[in-house]
């Protein structure tokens, strides 16, 4: 929960606290706040009880109120006798919300589950750098420092497409189009990391001791990335960052999530890979910073981590993958202009929002 604590001294809260591109209360200018002023504590999920109807707006730790004062009924009649003035402030909001909502559908549908507690990290500010570069906010509110992406799409004419709409179990398993487009990138990613030259005596091999951790003292953040993405889509998984390619076996449906409309193509499958390591790298970057990684943490799933949606429509794939604007995201995809990607994003939204009407 976030929250301004003089709104809350008065016993206001706003829905618009919860949005965290939002950095400071509109009404007040105070910064958000989501730990107890008085003890630092997270107030957690507010629920509805009988416990904080009989003593709300306070911490469950320190027994104080989380806003650090108490709440003034004079204060609080007052400030509720300006309710108009108070959605006044909000509006430009809503305003955004009910333009923006229909332009980030294709966010929504592929996104929905969240199985993993990097999501919370990882993906969230992905996701949260295409909504300020799609549906901006309004300017006139303090907004937090958000995640530079970018967008990359394709709209490709299928040359079967398919008319089942269950995916077939064979259709997803490890060979043909997908095990090709994985090997190639996997190639190119290894190269990648090669032209970095390791500090001296830097580990090439990840060992993991008789307590399941392993130490990344003089570990490069991109050589481990390697290792713990090929871990999440082969079977078995090879614990060097230059491990050979030859008789791999990719997951069971590690590759579904790359599967549009039902077809699955190299472009759609290189993207995913490509977002998985990079998310992949943003984890890698905090466990090296730890000193150490738990082997819990070096399973993780690219669903988990990528941002990629599409739809076919009339025996046309058009696929989007949104990737945090660097370097390496140029040495797979050549650039190509906001303007063509936002188009094919509007043919997935309008076919989504067909379906859901459907």
């Amino acid at each position: 929960m976030r929250f301004c604590p003089v709104c809350m001294c008065r016993g206001f809260h706003s829905i618009w606290f919860q949005l965290s591109a939002l950095a400071a209360c509109p009404l007040h200018g105070c910064p958000l706040q989501d730990r107890c002023v008085n003890c630092g504590a997270v107030p957690g999920l507010y629920r509805v009880t009988k416990r904080l109807f009989s003593n709300p707006y306070i911490c469950a730790d320190c027994g104080v109120p989380f806003s650090g004062t108490r709440c003034n009924l004079r204060e609080q009649t007052e400030f509720f006798r300006q309710s108009e003035a108070v959605d006044a402030v909000f509006a430009p909001l809503q305003h955004w919300l009910f333009y923006a909502a229909p332009q980030l559908l294709f966010l929504d549908v592929p996104n929905r589950k969240r199985r993993h507690t990097c999501f919370s990290t990882i993906k969230a500010r992905t996701l949260a750098g295409a909504i300020r570069l799609i549906t901006p906010y309004p300017r006139m509110y303090a907004l937090t420092d958000g995640q530079a992406v970018t967008l990359r799409s394709w709209d490709i004419r299928l040359a079967r497409p398919r008319r089942c709409e269950v995916p077939i179990k064979r259709e997803l398993l490890s060979w043909g189009a997908v095990r090709m487009a994985y090997l190639a990138t996997i190639r190119l990613l290894t190269r990648l990391v090669s032209e970095r030259a390791p500090a001296t005596g830097a580990p090439g091999y990840l060992e993991f001791d008789g307590q399941d951790m392993a130490a990344l003292s003089g570990w490069r953040t991109e050589r481990l990335a390697l290792i713990m993405l090929r871990r999440s889509f082969e079977e078995p998984y090879f614990l060097s960052w230059n491990a050979p390619l030859q008789g791999i076996v990719l997951r069971d449906y590690a590759f579904a999530p790359a599967m549009i409309g039902n077809s699955r193509l190299r472009v759609a499958c290189r993207a995913f890979v490509v977002a998985a390591f990079r998310g992949i790298y943003d984890l890698s970057t905090q466990y090296i910073a730890d000193g150490y990684l738990r082997r819990p943490d070096f399973i993780c799933s690219p669903d988990d981590l990528a941002v990629l949606a599409g739809c076919v429509s009339d025996g046309i794939q058009h696929g989007v993958i949104v990737l945090p604007a660097d370097i390496l995201v140029d040495s797979f995809f050549p650039r190509s202009g906001n303007a063509t990607s936002i188009a094919t994003i509007s043919r997935i939204n309008e076919t989504l929002s067909m379906i859901g009407a459907d």
